[in-house]
């Protein structure tokens, strides 16, 4: 599965408030996992595609996210499957500029990652 992708996805569980750009729209969710281009997360909200475009991305807790608030770009609105409730969402971070905490936060996870010698441990981390 990762030869189909251009990013390395690490699995980092954490909650997160989001909020439409523009509107007073909002929820929380749950990452599942991050790369460099963006995230998946879940949700209990379904977004309209051809009206909801664009998120802003926090931390849900008093701690802000690592590599900080994010907006991104809606690319993908799925329910979740085998009839779980809710859905879940691929965004692509918007870039304005090159994003050094990102880059920092995403080395620093694969140094650790580097250190386990478990296959099957390193999977659980890797999508």
């Amino acid at each position: 599965m990762l030869d189909n992708r251009r990013h390395i996805r690490i699995r980092e569980i954490t909650d997160i408030r989001w909020t439409v750009l523009g509107e007073d729209i909002a929820g929380d969710g749950k990452v599942l996992n991050i790369s460099t281009s963006g995230l998946l997360f879940q949700t209990d909200k379904k977004f309209d595609l051809m009206r909801i475009k664009r998120l802003y991305i926090d931390s849900q807790s008093a701690e802000p996210l690592s590599f900080g608030p994010k907006k991104v770009k809606i690319v993908w609105v799925r329910a979740m499957p085998n009839s779980k409730p809710g859905y879940i969402c691929g965004v692509e971070f918007i870039k304005e500029a090159f994003d050094k905490k990102l880059e920092d936060w995403i080395n620093q996870k694969l140094e650790s990652l580097g250190t386990i010698t478990n296959a099957n441990i390193l999977q659980n981390y890797l999508q």
